[in-house]
């Protein structure tokens, strides 16, 4: 979404977002928040930082998990817990709807789902007034490739785990 909107706006909370422009800019802001389902999510998040895990450093953690199954197993650790990062980003970043609420409400206008936002892309269009574009940048999986690297067990510890998302965003496996 950043460079469709020619933005460089990193992965901050709404509640950082908006500490950090201010309660009028925020409330005069048409804002908003994409989500993804979390089984697609999980296989989407591992391969990403498992291609990265030799050049990044945070993403070394993740050498230690030779296959899908075995992060899934551990319940999908993650490195987002920097002493910066814990002002940024909520306690488990595999939860989406801490990512946009305050208090258990979601503080965003509008709530866009990955599966299907070229549908729902025009609230956006309409908001800014003009077409959007968006590129597909730092693609590691199919769109239903998560599908087929899941058994049961794995399908239950992230619908465990990802529970108030399935529920607030409406999603199943």
């Amino acid at each position: 979404m950043n460079k469709a909107l020619s933005m460089n706006w990193g992965h901050y909370t709404a509640s950082f977002s908006k500490s950090y422009v201010g309660r009028k800019a925020w409330d005069n802001a048409f804002t908003f928040s994409i989500v993804r389902n979390p089984w697609a999510k999980a296989y989407s998040f591992y391969k990403y930082h498992k291609k990265y895990q030799n050049s990044n450093q945070k993403h070394r953690m993740y050498a230690k998990y030779k296959t899908f199954e075995s992060w899934i197993n551990s319940l999908m650790p993650h490195h987002y817990n920097d002493e910066h990062e814990k002002v940024l980003f909520p306690k488990n970043p595999h939860i989406q709807i801490d990512w946009i609420s305050e208090k258990n409400n979601i503080i965003v206008d509008f709530v866009f789902k990955l599966e299907s936002i070229k549908n729902e892309l025009k609230v956006l269009e309409d908001k800014i007034g003009k077409k959007v574009f968006l590129p597909h940048v730092n693609k590691v999986s199919e769109a239903n490739e998560y599908r087929s690297k899941y058994d049961k067990n794995m399908i239950d510890i992230v619908g465990n785990l990802c529970k108030r998302d399935i529920e607030a965003f409406g999603y199943d496996f």
